[in-house]
């Protein structure tokens, strides 16, 4: 048996509790007030005769992937009979919703089969609340997966569990057990990462007075996502595709410079030709490598891309500046990815 957490709306004072789990003691009730109270040990079993399905009960966003596996609604918290709950509340019975409420337990399913893209940071905007009726409850943080959230509101109400991802609403109905007001694109496998065969390449060049070669190598890879931290997210029916270019050279003796212009070595078509735009171009570096990472502007059902590198440009030498003439360019690179294979 695994310690899981309980999140719970106390029925009488309508304050929010929460039960945090570890792996090596019992879980604890504490309400957002600061009061602390020992519950014991939470079961992984579902609470639920017939559980959501994982896929249909998912939930999914840029920093958050869950799954309902169960919503139950009723006046007591009869689903919660094995759990030792009654030293939560003053009189030490467990309470009955108030005439016209009731309890919803949620279920959420330890291994959700998804996960969160994109990592939470100290910038990240992403809560949760429930929606019942006209009553918005609030959670105090993220839920986990494997963690029973219970909540008190008008009965026989619309109910939804609610998240905001960056502005962003996705819904869960609990009565209907269905998605509601999602990101499709998250249930669909927009998101994906692919990684090409690589390059290598030469440019040569002279002068008058000199002659001179680099070579370039490095990996190509593209990442499809609906959301971009720096970006946000994108306009409606649009995604974005991220060409990210690693760049190494080896120049001759260590005495020529090649200089390329990264804002137009990389261009991103579909399977029909159309070329996409470039909305944002970065460039991260370390001692030996640079990166760089173009951000293109796709349609969201796009699912093939020909990647084109040409890195233009032309040998100078260092000691005086001079430029060489090109006598060998580099032989562009083109590769073709499919995010649906």
């Amino acid at each position: 048996m695994k310690i899981r957490r309980i999140v719970a709306l106390a029925a009488t004072a309508m304050s929010l509790l929460v039960v945090a789990g570890c792996a090596t003691g019992p879980a604890v009730f504490r309400s957002i007030s600061g009061y602390i109270h020992s519950v014991g040990e939470v079961s992984e079993e579902p609470l639920c005769d017939e559980p959501i399905g994982e896929e249909a009960g998912a939930l999914i966003g840029p920093h958050f992937a869950f799954s309902v596996s169960c919503a139950a609604f009723s006046p007591s918290l009869q689903l919660l009979s094995h759990m030792d709950i009654s030293a939560v509340y003053p009189d030490g019975v467990p309470p009955s919703a108030t005439a016209g409420h009731e309890f919803v337990v949620v279920q959420l399913a330890s291994n959700p089969g998804a996960r969160p893209y994109h990592p939470i940071t100290d910038s990240t905007d992403v809560t949760a609340f429930f929606l019942m009726g006209d009553k918005r409850i609030e959670l105090p943080e993220l839920p986990e997966n494997g963690d029973v959230l219970v909540a008190v509101g008008p009965a026989k109400e619309p109910a939804y569990l609610v998240v905001s991802d960056s502005g962003m609403e996705q819904r869960f109905d609990l009565r209907e057990g269905v998605r509601e007001s999602v990101v499709e694109g998250y249930y669909h496998g927009v998101e994906g990462f692919k990684a090409t065969d690589g390059y290598s390449m030469r440019i040569e060049g002279e002068n008058s007075q000199w002659t001179g070669w680099a070579e370039g190598s490095g990996d190509i890879s593209l990442t499809r996502t609906l959301w971009d931290e720096e970006l946000g997210w994108p306009k409606e029916g649009r995604g974005f595709v991220t060409v990210e270019v690693s760049w190494y050279v080896h120049e001759e003796d260590g005495k020529i410079a090649w200089d390329i212009k990264p804002e137009k070595m990389v261009s991103l078509t579909g399977a029909d030709d159309e070329k996409y735009d470039i909305l944002e171009n970065r460039e991260n570096d370390d001692t030996t490598w640079i990166y760089y990472e173009y951000v293109f502007d796709v349609p969201e059902d796009v699912t093939e891309f020909t990647v084109s590198f040409n890195p233009k440009g032309s040998l100078r030498i260092l000691d005086d500046g001079s430029k060489l003439s090109t006598t060998k360019k580099p032989k562009a690179e083109k590769h073709t990815v499919d995010f649906a294979s």
